[in-house]
């Protein structure tokens, strides 16, 4: 909303904030406060998420073509390739682990089919970042020689060879559009390696992606404190390249945060991300795979896609910030009730004859050699207004009771606290 003010294009720039609030921010942190709130819903919402990437796999497999690329529910080829994706992260977490061995059997046999149809999908970023994803995921778990566990290499290695076969033995129902993206960006990659100027033609969607993150690095050039503002880099498109070359985003979140809040806006984005992905979550189940989740759709988010309508990215790091303990109690609100009157046994004999007190001593027993063992604690009856007397016992309760007892406070606002927290 900041940006507005400075932006070259006013009344583009109010649609794009105004759009982004209602559309993406207001809805996304109301759903993270709640689940966030709550956080064994979390794994509610992921296993909603596999359903999705599960539908989406098998209706791939139903419509692949040898010719076109995969394009399932009339949607854009990109969301169907991270929509699949889900099935291999997610179940990685949640399903091959599970305890049925019919759960466990449908993850095995759903990841290998959920990267067919993702590669049938012809979108290139959401596969390189899986890999990405799972080179940091191998490295970080042999970092730590005391947590290996060789069961869970020989399921990886297992599960990476299944893959392949699958790969290999289907390539021939593959669609040919897609397969040649694929061999498109490997010579691109290839050529400009090797400084070739005609290198980009080969794949012209590279070669565009690669003009326009040299425009978002022109304009934070030019601007590098406060960027050129809200959709500047959506005006000045046009201007600076030509009405054939427009384009809304530059395909990479980082570049988009400079090109139009400059060191500013970019600071804050790459602060609010690393603070998401690195924070503690509350150890309950599901919270790894979601931050495997959000790792996934914040690197996708540097290849493809437009940062302010990454409902997925936006909500998943939301969710991290959100996130807290269910188990967490304020220690400032914890009081220690009053002993009641009836955990006191009086004796019928002399003054000085011992207590018996459940569970608890207090001072050194009248008669340890009598004591038998497993009995009940003994302790020495104290004078008036010393120990746990009738007396002292009735005005502890009292003095609860009391609003001048300086116990009673933490109790109110822990009560207030709790009605709340359940009120909300």
């Amino acid at each position: 909303m900041g940006g507005v003010l400075w932006a070259p294009d006013v009344r583009l720039a109010i649609s794009g904030a105004i759009n982004h609030e209602i559309l993406v921010f207001v809805p996304i942190f109301a759903g993270a406060l709640v689940v966030g709130s709550h956080p064994r819903s979390v794994r509610s919402l992921l296993i909603t998420f596999y359903l999705i990437g599960a539908l989406t796999v098998t209706l791939g497999l139903m419509q692949l073509s040898a010719s076109s690329r995969l394009v399932v529910l009339e949607q854009n080829t990109i969301q169907r390739a991270r929509a699949a994706l889900f099935v291999p992260i997610i179940g990685v977490g949640l399903m091959v682990g599970h305890r049925s061995g019919m759960v466990r059997m449908v993850g095995w046999v759903m990841i290998p089919a959920a990267i067919l149809v993702a590669i049938a999908s012809g979108s290139r970023g959401p596969i390189m970042m899986l890999l990405v994803l799972g080179v940091f995921a191998t490295v970080r778990y042999f970092t730590r020689p005391s947590g290996v566990t060789w069961n869970v290499v020989f399921v990886a290695l297992g599960l990476a060879i299944a893959t392949a076969m699958v790969l290999v033995f289907a390539a021939d129902e593959l669609p040919g559009a897609s397969t040649a993206r694929f061999q498109e960006f490997g010579e691109f990659v290839q050529a400009a390696l090797g400084g070739e100027a005609g290198g980009a033609n080969s794949d012209t969607s590279s070669g565009a992606r690669v003009l326009l993150l040299d425009l978002a690095a022109t304009l934070y050039a030019q601007n590098p404190v406060l960027g050129v503002g809200t959709s500047g880099f959506e005006a000045l498109n046009p201007i600076l390249l030509g009405a054939n070359e427009h384009a809304v985003y530059p395909h990479n979140a980082l570049m988009r945060f400079a090109a139009e809040y400059g060191t500013v806006g970019l600071g804050l984005f790459i602060v609010v991300a690393i603070v998401a992905i690195s924070r503690r979550l509350p150890p309950v189940p599901g919270m790894s795979t979601l931050r495997w989740l959000g790792l996934f759709f914040l690197l996708n988010s540097m290849v493809s896609g437009d940062v302010f309508d990454d409902r997925e990215m936006w909500g998943l790091l939301m969710l991290m910030l959100l996130a807290r303990d269910p188990r967490r109690r304020d220690s400032r609100t914890e009081v220690t009730a009053p002993m009641p009157e009836t955990a006191l046994k009086r004796p019928s004999g002399r003054g000085d004859a011992p207590v018996a007190l459940p569970g608890r001593s207090f001072g050194k027993s009248t008669s340890p050699g009598k004591t038998r063992r497993g009995g009940p604690h003994v302790a020495r009856r104290r004078p008036p207004g010393r120990g746990f007397s009738s007396s002292g016992v009735r005005s502890a309760r009292e003095r609860a009771a009391s609003s001048e007892s300086p116990s009673s406070w933490p109790m109110i606002a822990s009560a207030l606290r709790r009605l709340a927290i359940h009120s909300w």
